[in-house]
């Protein structure tokens, strides 16, 4: 738990909104806050009392400082980090250069290359796992959770009906 703490205090969970805020993958979004306080709790604000509630807040920790380490560095306090990572392995696997927002007519575009019959392309997960291993993502469960989280927000949805104001994990500029 020393390194959430680390990456807690180097704001690299941070959002304009709090100290944590920038945690939008939902298995983690509950732990955020009571992870980080000066008193490490569990989401139903109790102090971890059996051997398997410590073993999952170190788990989720671990998770978190994974999340905040290689998401948090260059990432702009407005954009949340799984938004940051997915947007950033979209960029990359549509060979786009640079950092940023999707454009709202690359979304599309974005939707038919990654997706298919209601999941990622097979290519896409093998990709996926290259870009994380590239950025320096040492915990494959974090991909796995984002990758999950996109899945259900995004791999059943018609390329072509897609509005960014119903979905979180791709950050759009018009």
């Amino acid at each position: 738990m020393r390194l959430l703490k680390r990456v807690t205090a180097d704001g690299l969970l941070a959002s304009d909104e709090g100290r944590t805020f920038a945690v939008d993958l939902a298995p983690l979004k509950a732990w955020a806050e009571p992870l980080t306080g000066r008193h490490p709790m569990t989401p139903m604000d109790t102090t971890p009392g059996t051997a398997d509630e410590l073993a999952e807040a170190r788990l989720r920790a671990d998770q978190l400082a994974t999340l905040g380490r290689v998401g948090g560095k260059d990432r702009p306090k407005e954009v949340n980090l799984g938004t940051w990572l997915f947007t950033s392995l979209t960029r990359d696997l549509l060979a786009i250069d640079g950092y940023g927002p999707l454009t709202r007519a690359r979304v599309g575009d974005a939707h038919r290359a990654l997706f298919s019959n209601g999941d990622f392309r097979p290519e896409v997960l093998e990709a996926s796992r290259l870009w994380w291993d590239r950025i320096g993502g040492q915990r494959s469960d974090i991909l796995e959770l984002m990758l999950d989280e996109a899945r259900q927000q995004l791999a059943g949805l018609a390329a072509d009906s897609l509005d960014p104001r119903f979905f979180e994990l791709w950050w759009v500029r018009d």
